[in-house]
């Protein structure tokens, strides 16, 4: 009988070890797709890991929680790494760490309504399965942003008429290619005369955010969860954190899904070795 116990659980072992990752990473060094394994060799658990996504996305939220649990684990830093999140407000971090610490009693939709009190859970529900097994893991949780209403005083007066206490001591104004790319990114959806102030609130937002991180994190391996405009082309938000430490290497990840890109976009994406250190691709 215990040998047949024994030969159960190591079916059941084998089986769980050959799934298939839901994501696959694709290297712009290697020019070719590589293993969890090449990855973790290819890198250091002492990097901190910029997870650029586009927002609630479920096939990207399942990819990002698949990194994380599959990189703590291969570095073996269960208990020894961060996450920041865009969406938490640093202002409420202790509130943040008091929910959070209760994820494994709460359903999802209770824990967002007490994390964030939002208006449109749904939002957030695909954002799930990252805080689990961030909890899972034991990692800490870091608030990165400011509150909207500070961001509004600098759209709507200026720069200049922020109250000091909320600028950052790092805070820079993005690059021209940044400046570029956002212009394109608004389109025609922005008066050209609110351009600069929507740019410079997207710049202090993305100092901000690096200068909570590297003041509140206290684990080896990090991670944040932010989106991809912040991290492209190594600008905005890692422009920043390299910026103000270069204690650790800055690894950027794009997530993807292969089903939103015809032919010709997807190898215009993967032949552009300039816009992050990797691709995670989600089916």
């Amino acid at each position: 009988m215990k040998l047949l116990l024994l030969s159960l659980a190591f079916s059941a072992f084998s089986t769980f070890a050959q799934v298939e990752s839901v994501s696959k990473i694709y290297s712009f060094t290697a020019k070719e797709m590589i293993s969890y394994e090449d990855f973790a060799e290819e890198t250091s658990s002492q990097s901190h890991f910029v997870l650029g996504e586009y927002h609630s996305s479920p096939a990207i939220q399942k990819a990002q929680s698949e990194f994380i649990e599959k990189t703590v684990t291969l570095f073996e830093k269960a208990n020894d790494f961060s996450v920041g999140w865009e969406f938490l407000e640093y202002a409420d971090q202790i509130h943040s760490e008091q929910v959070f610490s209760k994820i494994d009693e709460l359903d999802a939709n209770t824990f967002f309504t007490e994390l964030l009190s939002p208006k449109n859970i749904d939002y957030y529900m695909p954002y799930h399965p990252i805080l689990l097994v961030t909890k899972k893991l034991g990692g800490e949780l870091i608030a990165l942003n400011e509150k909207r209403e500070i961001k509004r005083i600098i759209v709507k007066e200026g720069m200049d008429k922020l109250p000091s206490q909320y600028l950052p001591p790092n805070y820079k104004i993005g690059s021209k290619a940044y400046l570029e790319r956002f212009k394109k990114a608004m389109g025609n959806h922005t008066p050209d005369e609110m351009i600069m102030p929507y740019f410079e609130a997207q710049c202090f937002t993305d100092s901000v955010m690096a200068y909570q991180f590297i003041k509140n994190a206290t684990r080896t391996l990090r991670y944040t969860v932010v989106g991809s405009f912040h991290s492209d082309y190594k600008d905005g938000y890692v422009r920043e954190l390299k910026r103000i430490s270069n204690e650790q290497p800055i690894i950027t990840l794009k997530f993807v899904k292969r089903s939103d890109y015809d032919e010709k976009s997807w190898n215009d994406l993967i032949s552009d070795g300039a816009i992050s250190d990797y691709l995670i691709i989600a089916p």
